[in-house]
């Protein structure tokens, strides 16, 4: 199962990043669903999909780190989820305030892990993994820092980019990753967990590349397509009516 650039029927896990602020910003933020909201977080289009069965529809957009904020609201930026239920209404989240979604999973069952990385002026140290196991009604984060053998003996930008994640149903998972390093050839890394994603271990260098361990999980945002214009068009129509 390949990773894209989007809990189980028991126990789940996620993640986040370090910060120059001195308060950690919030996990899965809860944002009003206006019309505002809407326009800014699609300027530079949506992906993500209809729902199917215990999975709801959901469209992914973003707002920009350049835009005007308050000065009490230092990471009110990032990528932004916007989750259509069964009654039609719509609902919107930050996964992380801050950060940029890498990657979107979700099980048969209704469970999401959604990867989120900071990404303004730099990449950041760790994944942010938000897991939900109620189709994403709510939800916690968990930090997975990046190994501590990049960046030596001096900071060069380098970081993991996302390749995959799958976690099964007795709660034994995977994500693995793979940094570009000048010079030398790219270093694949392997997370594992045994609770579900609430814990991971430390990182393991990969001989190569090789996806997770399959599991429960399949990915269902592809950010290199365009989300279907009725499900834009739903959510634009609702936050016009409020």
């Amino acid at each position: 199962m390949r990773t894209i650039g989007l809990a189980l029927a028991a126990v789940l896990c996620l993640a986040a990043p370090a910060f120059a602020q001195d308060e950690e910003p919030a996990c899965m933020l809860s944002l009003p669903v206006t019309a505002a909201l809407v326009k800014e977080a699609g300027s530079y289009g949506f992906s993500g999909r209809a729902g199917s069965g215990a999975v709801p529809s959901i469209l992914v957009g973003a707002l920009s780190s350049t835009r005007d904020l308050p000065d009490d609201q230092p990471n009110s930026f990032g990528s932004v989820v916007f989750v259509r239920d069964n009654d039609g209404a719509w609902r919107a989240f930050m996964p992380k305030q801050g950060e940029d979604i890498g990657a979107v999973y979700a099980s048969d069952a209704g469970a999401f892990v959604i990867v989120t990385m900071w990404g303004v002026e730099g990449p950041g140290n760790e994944w942010t993994l938000m897991r939900s196991d109620d189709a994403l009604q709510t939800g916690a984060c968990v930090s997975v820092p990046f190994p501590d053998t990049l960046n030596q003996p001096v900071w060069n930008m380098e970081f993991l980019s996302f390749h995959d994640l799958d976690i099964n149903s007795r709660g034994r998972g995977e994500i693995i990753g793979v940094a570009e390093i000048e010079g030398r050839t790219p270093a694949w890394y392997v997370y594992r967990t045994r609770d579900g994603g609430a814990t991971w271990g430390a990182p393991r260098r990969l001989s190569g590349q090789r996806d997770a361990a399959a599991g429960m999980f399949t990915p269902v945002v592809d950010e290199e397509a365009e989300a279907p214009a009725e499900l834009v068009a739903d959510l634009t129509s609702y936050a016009a009516a409020r």
